[in-house]
């Protein structure tokens, strides 16, 4: 059954770069629900779990250094080891899952896909003009601006571009503050960047 964990963290991994975003954390979410038998006993540590994942998602958000992360990622490891009772299996399907995850990560970067999370996290589409949607604020004049990070991006911050100060995305990996970055993107309001300068 050690297989359904890992087959979910692949499928959450996946949500990260791949729409629709609601078909591949449903499978995810099926995944999680069989391995931890949602159907029987089980249903409190399920939800645990899902708190600690919860927790993960809104660390992509919310810059405060790491401790809802952290707290998240406690909560899904006390919860395995609440499935399998047994320290040792739960040290491997850590680093299992950690290893999944990773995997997948890199395999989609180095396919060229970038990160793509925003405030519209569920969202199966993006909103354009030339779709017909229009926007409050466009940044799109930060095109190829260069800028520092005011704090942290995972991949969610804020950095300084000029004389003002935006939330913004990177397009891959975690950008420290005091980093410099360039934006290489702009969809109305959302502002990608990554690191290093022009």
């Amino acid at each position: 059954m050690w297989i359904l964990l890992l087959l979910g963290v692949a499928f959450l991994s996946t949500a990260l770069f791949l729409n629709p975003k609601l078909f591949y954390i449903g499978a995810s979410l099926i995944s999680f629900g069989v391995y931890f038998g949602v159907a029987n006993v089980d249903f409190s540590i399920f939800l645990m779990f899902l708190l600690g994942v919860g927790l993960l998602i809104v660390e992509f958000y919310v810059p405060d250094f790491g401790v809802i992360g952290v707290v998240g990622f406690l909560a899904m490891t006390i919860a395995i080891y609440l499935k399998t009772g047994n320290f040792t299996e739960l040290v491997y399907l850590v680093l299992a899952c950690l290893a999944v995850a990773f995997v997948v990560v890199i395999y989609f970067l180095k396919s060229g896909k970038e990160l793509n999370i925003s405030p519209a996290f569920i969202l199966n589409e993006s909103m354009t003009s030339d779709k017909g949607y229009s926007s409050e604020k466009d940044y799109s004049f930060l095109l190829n601006a260069n800028g520092t990070v005011v704090s942290d991006l995972r991949p969610v911050g804020r950095a300084k571009i000029g004389e003002e100060t935006y939330e913004v995305i990177s397009t891959a990996e975690m950008i420290s503050t005091g980093e410099a970055i360039i934006v290489t993107r702009v969809q109305g309001a959302k502002v990608y960047v990554k690191r290093g300068a022009i």
